[in-house]
């Protein structure tokens, strides 16, 4: 399975729509911060995405963090806008529970970080340019394994 993780569309919903169009994905995982952008794309998907709201989407419906099995694995899902440090807590959260993926944002600093059995990934910002440049992440789970990767976007 592979599994595209987009964060912080900001606006930028054409170049949204064209990744949606052209990378290679089973699952959508989109971590808010204007969640109509990616709602208001009519794209038809194999499995129900995942969408969260982020600081931007204060009156939208969806909510704030997903714990969910996707490929086998146990996910925790959040945008982490009102979380200092992402990372630190998500690395406390997970003490002791059954997670093996934790994606989270909040931060525009893109980063992979496995520890233990647990691997975190943040994409980091796709709507908005951070050390001059935007991204996504690509999750592929094949026979349990998990391996993710970060990918850059230039297209606007």
């Amino acid at each position: 399975m592979r599994i595209i993780v987009i964060s912080h569309s900001h606006g930028k919903r054409g170049s949204l729509e064209y990744l949606l169009k052209h990378e290679t994905y089973d699952r959508v995982i989109f971590l808010g911060d204007y969640c109509a952008d990616f709602e208001s794309i009519p794209l038809k998907y194999s499995f129900p995405p995942v969408v969260i709201k982020g600081k931007f989407d204060k009156y939208h419906t969806k909510p704030e963090f997903v714990r969910t099995k996707i490929g086998g694995l146990s996910f925790h899902i959040i945008n982490g806008h009102n979380i200092v440090a992402p990372l630190v807590e998500m690395r406390e959260y997970v003490k002791g529970r059954d997670v093996d993926v934790v994606v989270y944002s909040g931060t525009p600093c893109d980063s992979i970080t496995r520890e233990g059995k647990v691997i975190f990934v943040n994409p980091g910002y796709f709507g908005v340019e951070h050390n001059d440049k935007r991204t996504y992440a690509i999750i592929t789970i094949e026979d349990g394994k998990v391996v993710a990767e970060i990918k850059e976007w230039y297209v606007d």
